[in-house]
């Protein structure tokens, strides 16, 4: 049964005032954490990862696997670790001010 107009402003009503929820976004610090996480490990785990790598074939412009995949997770590594920096950035900004 859905509620009146009356019984909806009384449901509502706080300390003589109407009173209206605000919408407050989810908590996102443990998504943002994951995915920080998630970059790090990325970065360092994916040249660790030599088996997948150890080949001759295929080449890259006449470079052998074992190269350019090395060489790929530089700039990767670099943009990964970035994101991890200004995702941890903007979370500990968000806990500055709420603590102010």
């Amino acid at each position: 049964m859905p509620l009146t107009a009356s019984q909806a402003a009384r449901r509502f009503h706080v300390k003589g005032r109407q009173q209206m929820r605000e919408h407050r976004p989810p908590d996102s610090s443990a998504l943002t954490g994951a995915l920080s996480w998630a970059c790090l490990l990325t970065a360092v785990g994916g040249p660790l990862l030599v088996p997948l790598y150890m080949a001759e074939q295929p080449l890259l412009g006449g470079w052998p696997l074992f190269y350019w995949y090395q060489l790929m997770w530089i700039p990767l590594s670099a943009i990964l670790l970035t994101g991890a920096y200004l995702l941890t950035r903007h979370k500990d900004a968000r806990r500055r001010a709420r603590k102010r």
